[in-house]
């Protein structure tokens, strides 16, 4: 799921440089590089941590993550005890 939304969030920085947007919400930081962060996170224990990163890169990019990727982070907020709905409010499905 984090490769999918990487490669979401680079296909959204290359939509900026091709259209020349300067100080993109792009721009902010763990996002060109939030896979990393977030193998980092998992390899140190801190799923809570990884968990967090991935939804704010959804967020702060506005990427529509796929069907499957949506049930997991659904799946994986029920395990963490987190607000489904909470979770809805910053997801946009394909």
């Amino acid at each position: 799921m984090a490769t999918e939304i990487q490669s979401l969030v680079n296909e959204e920085f290359q939509r900026d440089l091709n259209q020349h947007i300067k100080n993109s919400a792009l721009q902010q930081a763990g996002l060109k590089n939030g896979k990393e962060i977030i193998d980092e996170y998992s390899v140190n224990f801190e799923y809570g941590l990884a968990f967090e990163h991935l939804l704010y890169m959804i967020d702060e990019t506005g990427i529509t993550v796929s069907q499957s990727s949506s049930t997991l982070l659904f799946e994986l907020s029920e395990e963490m005890n987190l607000s489904i709905d909470e979770i809805k409010s910053q997801l946009k499905l394909k």
